[in-house]
């Protein structure tokens, strides 16, 4: 029982050294990410997409700002820009960084 044990904390342990490794690398690429103007175009875009439709709908506002992320890949894919995964990531971070502010707002429209 005891080998058995063993073989799960160190089953364990590695696991939770990999998720680790792999936060630590997500978060340096957002880091490295934010330096870019494009990136911070992504995100300010995404917000405000997630803010405006928001307001009526939270998680529509989301939504929404997602699938403009993914047009706008999609869009480059087609020969009218340069495709960029980060491009879309960022688009959604932003959506999602504006739910709670769309929420709140929502929320505050509803009191009314």
């Amino acid at each position: 029982m005891k080998t058995l044990l063993t073989v799960r904390q160190t089953f364990a342990y590695l696991l939770c050294a990999r998720i680790k490794k792999n936060l630590t690398g997500a978060i340096n690429s957002i880091k490295q990410g934010f330096k870019q103007p494009d990136k911070r175009k992504h995100f300010v875009v995404g917000f405000a997409i997630s803010v405006l439709i928001g307001i009526f709908l939270p998680w529509l506002g989301v939504l929404t700002g997602c699938i403009a992320g993914a047009i706008k890949e999609w869009w480059d894919s087609k020969g009218h820009g340069t495709v960029d995964s980060m491009d879309f990531v960022f688009t959604c971070w932003g959506a999602l960084f504006a739910f709670p502010i769309a929420w709140a707002i929502h929320l505050g429209i509803g009191l009314l």
